[in-house]
């Protein structure tokens, strides 16, 4: 769906390959056969090289202008952190709780 809504050819190639990429690696297809682990290259373009926290380099990279946008529902429907693990994704969501100035719900 988002692939048809963009003009850009170069940039519906790009998301194409990255959408295609991600479901390898989702249906565990990158490195056949393994036994449920297996090592993954990550597209250059994914990669966050500069950072203290990776926590919070992974937030503000996925969600700029989280402290402004926090209310707008479509900027965070918009947006995803995949985690590997639910550990990853509580210390995620703890984070992310943290930076927001209004109760959780």
């Amino acid at each position: 769906m988002c692939l048809q809504s963009i003009g850009d050819h170069k940039e519906v190639s790009s998301l194409k390959k990255f959408s295609e990429w991600l479901l390898c690696v989702v249906n565990g297809k990158l490195l056949e056969p393994n036994d449920g682990y297996a090592e993954i290259e990550i597209l250059e373009g994914l990669l966050i090289k500069e950072f203290t926290d990776p926590i919070e380099a992974i937030v503000r990279v996925t969600y700029p202008g989280l402290l402004k946008q926090h209310n707008n529902a479509d900027f965070l429907k918009s947006k995803a952190i995949l985690a590997s693990n639910i550990d990853s994704v509580d210390k995620i969501n703890e984070y992310v709780l943290s930076l927001l100035p209004d109760d959780e719900k």
